[in-house]
């Protein structure tokens, strides 16, 4: 007997980058929907990579990844926001901020949890929050996406809330998170004791003379 089950991963379908990259491909267009590089890298960076490949980098990493690069990231990190984190503890190298936010959900979502997140929203947010059996709860901004309107997540968070994913700078309307806002989330998530996972992949992508600001500084949101 065969026992057939349909696949438990949500019906995403075709995704908006996967249709505009087909489109601009097809019509020779410049393709601005993704953030993939159309240039040849440095050519410092192509010897560095040869010669790390000559001298036998091409194995098994460990799986919390390379000890210099935890290493560079801890001094990223303190260089850049004064914070000091336990490379060997503390850090952890992942296959790209996507796989970084499922496994966390993977690790944090049970069956019925309510996830909130600020909507418009990358896409793999709500799938990865389905496949754990979660249920998304956006909080929908409007325009112009120059503000975070705290008073409707208020009003999303109900006693099956376990924590948010927030994005800053966000994808896709470009708003940067203030003081105010880490601030304001640091009260929330203290009262309603919420995890928060914190996705700064754009951090260094910042104009009009505004500064990114990590959620890892303020301690109410990493304690």
């Amino acid at each position: 007997m065969t026992h057939w089950r349909e696949s438990k991963l949500p019906g995403v379908g075709t995704t908006i980058f996967t249709r505009i990259s087909r489109q601009a491909n097809e019509l020779g267009a410049i393709n601005l929907s993704q953030g993939f590089p159309d240039y040849r890298p440095d050519e410092a960076l192509l010897r560095l990579t040869y010669q790390a490949m000559l001298a036998g980098a091409n194995q098994y990493a460990p799986l919390a990844g390379s000890p210099a690069l935890l290493q560079v990231i801890h001094d990223h990190l303190k260089a850049t926001y004064h914070l000091e984190y336990d490379p060997a503890q503390e850090i952890t190298i992942t296959a790209g901020a996507t796989q970084a936010i499922y496994t966390a959900l993977s690790a944090l979502v049970y069956p019925g949890d309510e996830v909130l997140f600020f909507e418009p929203v990358f896409d793999s947010y709500r799938p990865a929050i389905l496949t754990h059996l979660g249920v998304p709860v956006p909080v929908v901004l409007e325009p112009p996406f120059d503000h975070l309107d705290w008073d409707r997540l208020m009003q999303a968070i109900t006693p099956r809330t376990r924590g948010i994913i927030i994005n800053s700078p966000h994808n896709p309307t470009g708003y940067t998170w203030t003081d105010a806002d880490y601030r304001q989330l640091e009260v929330i998530a203290g009262k309603y004791d919420l995890w928060v996972i914190s996705d700064e992949v754009y951090e260094h992508l910042v104009f009009d003379g505004e500064h990114h600001r990590t959620a890892l500084s303020y301690p109410g949101l990493y304690d």
